[in-house]
């Protein structure tokens, strides 16, 4: 039982992780976007 919750949330963090850099890249590339806008 504890093995498969320690699976459950290793892959759970994983998971997390991955969709943390995804909204990080949007957000950086709409900072960029915006900046870009602006300065012209």
């Amino acid at each position: 039982m504890a093995s498969e919750w320690d699976s459950f949330w290793a892959g759970l963090r994983e998971r997390l992780l991955i969709i943390a850099a995804q909204i990080a890249i949007y957000v950086l590339i709409g900072v960029f976007m915006y900046v870009a806008a602006s300065l012209q």
